[in-house]
């Protein structure tokens, strides 16, 4: 509840913030340099990430899910090219069903899965070259690097013949994360600005001490490698600071 709380109190922030700049400053200027952007879309995984081969030792059984950022920025008008700094998060669906196929494809045994959400939260910095599309719009391709913090998701496993379970716990690990991609803006007034995105983003972290339990009451320990890369496509809302 605490949590929900001030998630649902920095939205509110940032919506008062939009509304007070966008109409009690009637003299900015309408090319952005310092800026505070947020926005919200999907995230899709790729490669060994979105695998489904219980064969494959980096198969992360990942899905679809939701993708939002935050960035501060400043763009350098008269030399094309920008500087942001940026705090996303990504939440993948752990594929259950998927997993339950496979496990029901190689054994014997009739097998129920359940599993939670990958997540993934970053904070990179990096720079943008811009292009002048009209006096409003632009696009960039931008290039960043930073810190990622990564959770992969608990995993149920139930076998209903002999009976016998498997639970995997949660784990954490940190890594280097990296992104590049497209970005457009368009100018709606002096302050507000619409934006899109579409970013590659980057991340192998190494999670160590992953802990499982096992009905037979054995614990086991093991160490994987997990590729997390995704495609996130977003749109939002920008503020001139100016």
């Amino acid at each position: 509840m605490r949590k929900s709380f001030n998630v649902n109190l920095r939205v509110w922030a940032f919506a008062f913030l939009v509304h007070f700049l966008a109409f009690n400053n009637a003299n900015a200027q309408s090319n952005r340099s310092v800026y505070l952007d947020y926005s919200y879309g999907i995230s899709s995984p790729l490669g060994d990430f979105a695998s489904r081969n219980l064969n494959n030792d980096e198969a992360g059984f990942a899905k679809g899910g939701l993708s939002s950022s935050f960035t501060i920025g400043y763009d350098f008008n008269d030399k094309g090219f920008g500087l942001l700094f940026k705090s996303q998060s990504h939440v993948n669906i752990f594929n259950s069903n998927g997993y339950q196929r496979e496990l029901n494809k190689s054994t014997t045994g009739i097998w129920s899965v359940y599993g939670d959400n990958y997540v993934t939260s970053s904070y990179l910095l990096g720079a943008k070259k811009i292009i002048n599309l009209t006096s409003k719009s632009t696009f960039d391709f931008r290039a960043l690097l930073g810190l990622a913090f990564c959770k992969t998701p608990q995993i149920e496993s139930f076998e209903s013949t002999l009976p016998y379970w498997f639970v995997e716990l949660p784990t954490y690990a940190s890594t280097v994360g990296y992104q590049f991609g497209l970005g457009y803006q368009y100018q709606a007034n002096k302050r507000i600005s619409i934006i899109a995105s579409f970013e590659y983003f980057g991340a192998s972290p190494e999670f160590g001490d992953i802990t499982s339990y096992a009905s037979s009451g054995s614990i086991f320990l093991n160490t994987r490698t997990q590729p997390m890369n995704v495609i996130n496509t977003k749109i939002g809302v920008g503020v001139n600071l100016n």
